[in-house]
């Protein structure tokens, strides 16, 4: 008779199965513990069905497992999912980290299902999905970073050199615990943040002792991120708000609310998060901050020029670039030749120049941008004294 073959490693038959994707979605599990099946679907699937069946094939290779927790009002919560042992034991190998404990999913699974603040948790992990499922339908934006709240528990983890030594001295205890960071890109700017997610359960007060933390980070430091306050309605925005109205903070503290995001059906990235003392709201990318080594790692990309003049040898377009802020231009197509009519006027043309990143007060960063106005002679804005449009005017009305 012939001999059987080794049964095969189920880590391994797991790493042959699994995709680019998978990994993603297990390092997120890893990191931050729950994400439920809608979440897991906006982030990272084309749709919902598809999600479902690759979350049933990957628990059935046993690196992830669920559970459906039941609502108080009767009925179930979707499934949320954490990682299985094979999981824990296939991120370790990726990040080469020592195998863990054989029943670090178990105890970890216990611990979430009985966490009292699990909404929280999924709310906060909310708002970088919501992040993330922008990035994926916006080809020039990414969430190239996100840190749970676990990465600032340790003392000194908010240390940077050039600091005040008292903020490892302090502790966690002394200064913010944010609920997570990250950093989010767009066409080439990046912004670092931390979030602080609030379901409205807490005391007002607690908020402002957090924002207190926070300023006493910026005055021991020599770095400043905005932070974002998730809110849920806009009378607590309004509230919170006036009470920081008396502090006079030079942290940056932005808002939004959840009330305001689902009228709008906006992510986080869009135009909804609002500064204490100022009108109008701003976009996520468009808040200052203060980090030189986040610019180091992280350098704002300007695109080149192209030049409007006549092509090169080549017959290719020239393409430019300067030291200063850059602005990407369109060469003007030639206007064809009027048939009839009367001699044809100009037009001035609008055009927006993006500079990049310029300063703010207090040293950030932020965007900003400038009007260009230029004059297209010889077609444009054009009409035929004795009557309709020439095809000439036509074609320049269309340009």
């Amino acid at each position: 008779m012939g001999k059987h073959l080794p049964t095969a490693d189920p880590l391994l038959r797991l790493q042959a199965s699994i995709t680019a994707r998978d990994d993603r979605l297990l390092g997120w599990l890893y990191d931050h513990g729950v994400l439920t099946t809608d979440q897991i679907a906006a982030a990272l699937f084309p749709s919902l069905d598809f999600t479902q069946r690759r979350l049933r094939r990957l628990t059935l290779l046993r690196a992830v497992d669920r559970f459906r927790p039941n609502k108080a009002d009767g009925g179930s919560h979707p499934y949320h999912y954490v990682l299985d042992q094979l999981g824990y034991d296939h991120v370790h190998a990726q990040r080469g980290l020592p195998r863990g404990r054989r029943d670090q999913a178990r105890r970890r699974k216990h611990s979430l299902i009985n966490r009292p603040d699990l909404p929280h948790l999924l709310g906060g992990n909310q708002v970088f999905i919501d992040l993330a499922a922008h990035a994926r339908t916006h080809p020039d934006t990414e969430m190239v970073r996100w840190q749970p709240a676990s990465a600032y528990h340790e003392p000194g983890a908010l240390y940077r050199q050039g600091g005040d030594p008292q903020i490892i001295v302090a502790g966690a205890t002394g200064f913010p615990r944010p609920d997570g960071a990250g950093v989010w890109t767009e066409h080439g700017r990046s912004v670092p943040f931390f979030l602080e997610y609030d379901t409205g359960l807490e005391h007002l007060q607690v908020l402002i002792n957090k924002v207190i933390k926070y300023e006493r980070l910026y005055t021991m430091s020599t770095w400043a991120w905005p932070v974002l306050f998730h809110l849920p309605s806009a009378r607590r925005e309004a509230n919170l708000h006036h009470r920081i109205a008396g502090i006079g903070l030079e942290t940056v503290v932005a808002t939004t609310t959840g009330d305001l995001r689902a009228a709008l059906a906006a992510s986080p990235a869009h135009q909804v998060w609002q500064l204490p003392g100022r009108a109008g709201r701003h976009r996520l990318i468009d808040l200052p901050y203060t980090d030189t080594r986040h610019d180091t790692e992280f350098p704002t990309y300007t695109p080149p020029t192209r030049k409007t003049g006549p092509p090169d040898a080549g017959g290719a377009a020239h393409m430019a670039r300067t030291d200063g802020p850059l602005a990407h231009t369109r060469p003007t197509p030639p206007c064809p030749p009027p048939t009839r009519g009367a001699p044809l006027t100009a037009r001035p043309v609008a055009r927006t120049e993006a500079t990049g990143p310029g300063c703010a007060p207090g040293g950030r960063r932020s965007g900003s941008s400038r009007k260009l106005s230029t004059s297209v002679t010889g077609c444009c804005s054009a009409t035929d004294a004795t009557g309709p449009l020439t095809p000439a005017a036509r074609h320049c009305e269309s340009l």
